[in-house]
């Protein structure tokens, strides 16, 4: 299987965000627009296929950079 970089050989952003991290890009036609989500949760498992997310925890100095 190949890695995510060589399965998108232009990637839409990049960030510092850990690997816990969450970054979402969608496009507001309507608007006019692009909206970033940036989530960073450290989820635990709680039995089979259960993960709970305990703390939201603030992260700060992330980069994002959109293509």
């Amino acid at each position: 299987m190949p890695s995510v970089p060589a399965a998108l050989p232009q990637p839409t952003l990049r960030t510092s965000l850990q690997s816990q991290g969450i970054v979402t890009l969608q496009k507001q036609a309507s608007k006019t627009r692009y909206v970033q989500h940036t989530l960073y949760v450290s989820p635990v498992k709680r039995g089979s296929g259960i993960e709970i997310i305990e703390d939201i925890l603030p992260v700060y100095q992330i980069s994002v950079l959109i293509m």
